[in-house]
Order: structure tokens, then sequence, then C-alpha cells
């Protein structure tokens, strides 16, 4: 819809001896890569480490074996110790990254310290904490240098995404302040305090006042597409053993054992559960390019169906599916048909297991007897029949098209048939969720109520017609499994734990909006802005707010990955979301157009890189003919459970006329 206006696409905070310089090739097409590692601090209050700089080295290797046979030419950049000085780092990223086209691919990989700094007042009302994320430089704290916040990273990394590439970021260093490295011992303590803002790096081309009166951080400091994965959240510690990180350590186990035929969101949960009950370090991604289920380093294969990795929790002494409720598994009831889980070992069928509880984020398998799995490994599985309640499709119009119909998705005996895992064709039409009619030559998918066309029409003899039609149809499955959500066996307290608040902008001001029920209204053309606030009282909150479009777009808004008891902050940086109805809803003449504001609500970390969806194609119109033709789509101890619950708002804009 056209109030995204790509804005789920704006940058998050990102990070960005002898420098090592390496170009192979003279392909088109280029893999840029900037490895930083830092074992040596010239600050005496900041502790050395052990890991960095070979951590470095094994990055920067495994990426340059990585693009050999490739389309890719490798162009890598090291800097590590006394070369990775705060201006060091600066200029290393602004002159490697500089020529980045959309066809580039460029990897920025960061380990050392992590810290964090009070922030700046202009910045608070852009973030739940009042800190800065910060990455310590080898000269940091010394002479008046101060570390390389987040905001400055931000900054340089609008600079060279300009032309879209596929920009990845590999952080590896504490968040939270403190680095418990090197046989857990304690290295950095507290926040700094913070700086003079003539010590920001972009001080001189954007002054304090330019953020004093903005509500969106971005209207200062844009930001482009990106996918970042860090060794830990922003308020835990990463470790190191010896001269070995144990992030970088499994990353780079994952990427050699599936060849880097593995997605980003793949490779965060296999490290999640790996570290799981080892140390209190949680990994993270934040995916805002659409990256989250493409190969890593950009590959085009996307993750089809639902995936999940299997592994042994030794803390707990169990086998765990790093998926559950919110992804559609449950446990049937009797005489009904269940969810299978396939483990596979080399794309093949290695066994199936069974469900023992179902969690919110995850699943409890039953132990295998035949000792047929390795605790030592992490296992791919197949998850065939999630969705306790799939969407029911009423098919109806011309016998023709009800035919082609049959014949695609049916039996042998050309009965319609469940085809997907989370569709089934019913009779019925007054239990059915939409209807699929046949009419004049086209697909058409509507509500049951009327004939309007919800999403491009398709026609009988499109080449791929039929396969847009099921791809559209499970699309809008997951869109209703997000829409209704629940958990009605939560115990959070008070009802509901977190909301969602709505506010219309105007004169940059917020002015909230009264909920009537579940719902807001606006009138075309309004901006708003997204609240969320946790009302318990000892409870830090993880979540995920979603924005659910009518034309069945999911898109998670960013935000923090937790929020404290009692606080509250405005998501996307208070960034003010213009709502504009689309043409072909006017066209229609539909009465309302709508977005549905989804919030997930979790007592333990958890990913929904399942439940990101650009919006499907618009109907056309007028509606085409037969004499049209085929048009083109655009395109030990007993553990606490972790609870989780959602919340609701329906923003409605009726049209005028």
């Amino acid at each position: 819809m056209s109030y995204f206006n790509n804005f789920w696409l704006k940058l998050k905070n990102l990070f960005g001896t002898k420098a090592t310089t390496i170009k192979t090739s003279t392909m088109g097409k280029k893999l840029y890569v900037l490895c930083v590692g830092i074992n040596e601090y010239k600050a005496t209050n900041v502790g050395n480490l052990e890991s960095p700089v070979p951590d470095s080295q094994k990055v920067f290797d495994y990426l340059q074996e990585a693009a050999k046979d490739t389309d890719y030419e490798f162009v890598g950049k090291r800097i590590i110790n006394e070369q990775a000085t705060k201006d060091g780092i600066v200029e290393a990223s602004t002159t490697h990254f500089s020529n980045l086209t959309s066809e580039d691919v460029a990897v920025f990989y960061y380990t050392g310290h992590g810290a964090e700094e009070e922030a700046d007042e202009v910045f608070h009302k852009f973030s739940a904490r009042p800190l800065l994320g910060t990455i310590v430089c080898h000269d940091s704290r010394t002479d008046g240098v101060t570390d390389l916040a987040d905001k400055e990273l931000r900054y340089l990394t609008h600079k060279v995404t300009q032309n879209n590439p596929h920009f990845v970021a590999i952080m590896d260093s504490c968040h939270s302040g403190e680095s418990f490295r090197n046989e857990l011992t304690p290295k950095l303590t507290g926040a700094s305090p913070k700086r003079a803002w003539k010590d920001f790096i972009f001080a001189k081309e954007k002054p304090r006042s330019v953020f004093e009166n903005i509500h969106d951080l971005s209207e200062a400091l844009p930001i482009g597409k990106y996918i970042q994965l860090a060794s830990s959240q922003s308020d835990e510690l990463s470790y190191e053993f010896r001269d070995q990180s144990i992030y970088t350590k499994h990353l780079l186990e994952i990427l050699e054992r599936s060849s880097g035929k593995v997605s980003y969101s793949t490779i965060n949960s296999r490290i999640r559960l790996l570290l799981k009950g080892k140390f209190k370090q949680t990994p993270v991604y934040d995916d805002k390019g659409n990256f989250a289920n493409q190969q890593f380093l950009g590959g085009a294969i996307k993750t089809q169906g639902m995936t999940a990795s299997l592994v042994f929790d030794k803390e707990e002494f169990l086998w765990v599916l790093d998926k559950g409720a919110i992804h559609g598994i449950y446990i049937p009831e009797e005489g009904e048909e269940g969810v299978e889980i396939r483990v596979m070992e080399g794309g093949k069928l290695l066994t199936t297991v069974e469900i023992k509880e179902v969690l919110g984020n995850s699943t409890i398998i039953v132990t295998p007897e035949n000792n047929i799995l390795s605790r030592q490994f992490t296992y791919d599985v197949e998850v065939v029949g999630g969705y306790k309640n799939p969407l029911n499709i009423w098919i109806t119009g011309e016998q023709e098209g009800v035919d082609i119909l049959k014949k695609y998705f049916g039996g042998r005996e050309g009965d319609i048939r469940k085809k997907a895992d989370n569709i089934q064709f019913i009779e019925d039409m007054l239990l059915a969720d939409y209807a699929l009619r046949a009419e004049n030559g086209y697909f058409i998918i509507t509500n049951t109520a009327d004939n309007k066309p919800l999403v491009e029409q398709q026609s009988y003899n499109g080449k791929s017609s039929l396969n847009n039609l099921s791809n559209y149809l499970s699309q809008i499955a997951t869109w209703e499994f997000v829409r209704k959500l629940d958990n009605p066996r939560t115990r959070l307290m008070p009802t509901p734990p977190m909301s969602i608040d709505v506010f219309k902008v105007k004169n940059n001001e917020n002015i909230a909006l009264k909920a009537e029920g579940d719902e807001v209204h606006i009138i075309d053309g309004d901006r708003i802005r997204i609240q969320l606030e946790n009302h318990t009282r000892n409870k830090k909150l993880f979540h995920h707010a979603l924005l659910m479009s009518m034309d069945f777009g999911i898109i998670p808004l960013k935000g923090s990955a937790f929020l404290e008891p009692e606080k509250k902050y405005f998501v996307e940086e208070g960034y003010a979301i213009p709502y504009e109805i689309d043409k072909y809803v006017k066209d229609f003449k539909f009465k309302e157009s709508f977005a549905v504001l989804k919030l997930i609500v979790s007592t333990a970390p958890f990913k929904i890189d399942d439940f990101s969806y650009e919006p499907l194609p618009h109907p056309v119109f007028p509606e085409p003919t037969p004499s049209d033709g085929h048009r083109k789509i655009k395109r030990k101890k007993t553990p606490e459970r972790a609870d989780w619950t959602t919340y609701s708002v329906r923003v409605v804009v009726e049209v005028q006329g």
C-alpha cells in the first residue's frame, strides 16, 4: 500500500599492526569485505582481548574462499589493533564501500569491545533506552577520542548504501557496556558519559538543533537497506574463550557445514539454540531489506515452506524445535490430523519425531528411542501440516474456470482438495473465509459477500496464473493466521500487559486517537505514530509489532527488542507513517481501507522472520476481459516456561464519496 512509502527500509542503528587489502578477478559484480578486529586497546582502563584479531582473519579467509568460482570479484580489506582507530575505521568504511552498486554484496565485520554511552537528550524520544550503543576503537577514551556510536555508524552506512547493495553487518561484541570475555573476566563496566556534540563525526553537517524539533530520526539521519547479525542483545554480554569468540566460532561452523547455503534467519536461529544454556548471550538479527530468508551473501534461493532447526538443549536436557505456536505448530486433538516434523540430513529425510509440548516460540520434541540423532549437531527440519485452522476457500463461477482449478488443485477424481498446509477448499460458502471466483476468463480472489477483487486477477490461460493463485492464497492464509493469533491461556497481567497506542500527527504534534472497541479511525492522508507501552510492574517484555495491510502485506515495525516494566516508546523511531488510500480501493468502491497493527509479546526472546511479506499485487481496474489476454504480474530445576500473548488495533479509513 502506498502508505508504506518504503519506510520499513530505513536503516536501524548499524555498526559499520597492518591493514590488509586483497582484490581478485575482474568481474562486474563484487563482494566487498571489511573486517575489523581489535585485541589491543590504547586506553589503560579498557582490557585487551584475545580472539578479535584471529577471528577477523578467519572470517576474512572464509569470505575470500566463498567468493571463488562465483560471479563475484572479491575485494577485501582487514584492519586490526592500531590501524583500527576511530579515524581509521571511519576512513576504511567510507573509502572501501564508496563505489557499491545494486549488484554488489558488502560485508562489514567487527569484533572487539562493545559498550554503551549516555545519549544526548535529543535522542531520548527515538529509543526505549536513553543510551547509545558503541563500538570501542583502538584509541577510544584517550586524548579526547570517543567511541564510534551507533548514530555515527548509521550516518556512515547511509552514505555507502544509497545504490541499494546487499549490505550485511556482522557484529561480535557486547552491547551492554560490559564485556565478560576471556574466562568470564569483566572488561568494561557501566556506560560512558555523554559526549559533547562536536565529538560526533556528523556534528558540522548536522548541528544539534536539527534534531530538536523532529519526531522521526530519519529526517536527520536517513537510513537504507541492510541486514545485521549481532552476537547478543543490547543488554547482554558476548563471550570469548582463549583466542576464539563463541559467536564467530559457531557462525563459521554453520557456514562451512552448509557450504553457505543457509539463510540469515536460520544462521541466527541455530547459533541461538547452540548458545542457550551455556552463556547468557542471545544472538539477534535486524532485517531492513527483506534479506532474512535469502541465502547468505545474497543467494537468490528463498526458503520454501516452513523450515526449522532442531537442537538438543543441554541445560534442560530436551530436544527443542525453534518454531512454536506463533508459527502454527499445535498438538492435535483426538481424531485430528496433526503436524509432521521431518528431520533432514543432506537434503534427505533422516527420521520423523513427535511433539511433546508446544510453547509460544518453540516446541519440545519427544526424545527419539533409536539414538539416531546426535546431541552435538543441529538438524534442519521440515514442518508439514502446521496451522490448526486453515484458510477456507470457496470456489465458484464459470465451469471452464472451475474445471481448470480442479485439475490444478484436485486429486484423481478431480475433486478440490487441500493443496497447502494452511489452505483447504470447501463447498459451503457460509463456512468460507474467501471466495475464488472464475469469471470472464479470469480467476478472482474476493470476500464471500461480494465480487470485488482483493488482489490482481489471473487469466485462465496465463502461464503463471495458477502458481500465482496458489502463492497468493498461501500468503493470505498466513496473513489471516497472524491476524487471529492469540493465546487464551496466557497468565500475563494486567490485560493487556503491553498495548499499542495510535496518535494522529498534526503540525508535528501527537493527538491521541480514542479506540472504538479495537479500532481507531483516521481520514485519507493522515499521518500516524505508534507507541508501545509495557503495563507490567516487574516484567521485561520481548515483542514485535507488525503492520498488516489490506493488500496482505506484513511489515515488521522497527523497534526495541524488549521493553522494561512501565516504559513506553514510539516504534520506527517516531516516524510519522503516512496513510493514503490506494487507488484500487476507490476504483472498486470499497467502503473502507484498513490496516491491522499486531503486537506479539513474550517473556522470552523470539523471532518472526516467517511473518514478513510484501503486499500482494493490486487488482486491475477496469476489470480485464478475455480480449485483454494474460496480463503479466508486476513484480535442571524445572525452568519457568516463556509466556506470550498478542494485542491488535485496526486502523480504519473511511472512503469518502
